[in-house]
């Protein structure tokens, strides 16, 4: 009885390209704990306060973003049948581009200034624009049977 191969490991991306997403974690993690530790004196009185929501999006967009962008150039692949044509050209500015990004989120809530808004939102837009922008060129080849 044959059975269906469903998985294709052979279309998987070199781990450079992946790496380049999930190394930077542990360190942009530090580096939260690092702003909670010697933040502002207050520390974390409420979930508005301008420490809370730099750590928040510090989190989410410098640590857990990278990574999940380097899964899915992973997953789509090996899934879907279909390599993501620009994950190499992507990957190595995914990681420290969140970074940054992450960073005028956080001078922007910690400090008030619009700058440090207006960088994380311009780089954010090029960013992941291209990421979705080579996610749904893969998505749109993969062929249903």
């Amino acid at each position: 009885m044959a059975t269906a191969n469903i998985l294709n490991y052979d279309l998987a991306p070199s781990p450079a390209t992946i790496f380049g997403c999930l190394l930077p974690a542990p360190w942009l993690g530090a580096a939260a704990g690092l702003l909670l530790a010697f933040g502002p004196a207050e520390g974390l009185p409420d979930r508005f306060a301008p420490l809370t929501l730099a750590l928040t999006h510090w989190l989410a967009l410098g640590l857990l973003a990278p990574v999940m962008i380097g899964a899915l150039f992973q997953l789509m692949p090996v899934v879907a049948g279909q390599t993501v044509p620009a994950a190499r050209f992507v990957s190595p500015f995914v990681a420290a581009g969140s970074a940054v990004i992450a960073a005028g989120l956080a001078a922007g809530f910690l400090m008030g200034e619009p700058l440090g808004f207006r960088v994380a939102a311009a780089l954010a837009a090029l960013l992941y624009g291209s990421v979705v922008l080579a996610l749904a060129w893969a998505a749109w080849r993969v062929q249903v049977t």
